[in-house]
């Protein structure tokens, strides 16, 4: 009896160091999975984060570009009534970095979800700005080699030019600047209000990977800070 005793004994102590190495295994195991889900977890978020700065960095360099085409051409210009005529011929910027919007789509999976169509009208108004600077270049080759105009020396004094001829033949030009003036000037506070509404979006779901911050530019520009 006493060596079943012993024996029942031993079987019990096996048995039970089975169990427990298994427990042992199955937490393991869960704790190895936990971690591996928190891993991705916050793989996640940080390329969420990063997409949504990229997606910053891409609306402020458009807004650059165009704040620099308002400061450098049309600035000078603007208050002079006959400024379709002496205004130079000006060229799109080279086009600046675009919002990959594949990488913040996950933005309409939450209460926020038209911040995403914000920031696609923004981009889209600034191709339209740019067109818009592409038209006015158009129409002013047709002015420049309009064989019914008769330009006179520019007054550089006063801004001013002498135009022998049918005046109505610079209509389309005059409306073109015109069009890319009030393009312009509505298009650069829209984007630099989507950019803010962008920040505090990101400090309010992802608040430790910081915001960006940018601050008045001045003739040539000033970066993006963090």
């Amino acid at each position: 009896m006493a060596i079943l005793g012993a024996l029942a004994t031993l079987f019990v102590g096996i048995v039970g160091a089975w169990f427990a190495s298994i427990a042992g295994a199955k937490r393991g195991a869960q704790t190895a999975f936990n971690l591996a889900q928190e891993q991705q977890r916050r793989d996640l978020e940080e390329k969420r984060a990063s997409a949504l700065k990229a997606a910053q960095y891409a609306l402020y360099s458009q807004w650059n570009a165009l704040e620099g085409v308002r400061r450098q051409h049309l600035e000078p210009h603007r208050n002079n009534p006959q400024r379709f005529l002496v205004m130079p011929k000006y060229y799109v910027p080279e086009v600046p970095m675009l919002v990959d919007f594949d990488s913040i789509v996950f933005i309409t999976g939450g209460k926020e979800a038209n911040l995403l169509q914000e920031i696609y009208l923004a981009q889209q108004a600034y191709h339209s700005c740019t067109h818009s600077i592409d038209i006015v270049r158009v129409e002013y080759d047709k002015f420049q080699n309009n064989p019914r105009l008769i330009r006179g020396p520019l007054d550089t004094k006063t801004g001013e030019r002498a135009i022998t001829g049918d005046i109505g033949e610079t209509f389309m030009l005059k409306e073109a600047i015109d069009l890319m003036y009030a393009t312009i000037d509505r298009t650069i506070p829209i984007i630099s209000e989507v950019n803010e509404k962008i920040g505090a979006f990101s400090k309010q779901y992802f608040p430790k990977y910081g915001r960006l911050s940018f601050s008045p530019i001045d003739n040539t520009g000033s970066p993006p800070k963090e």
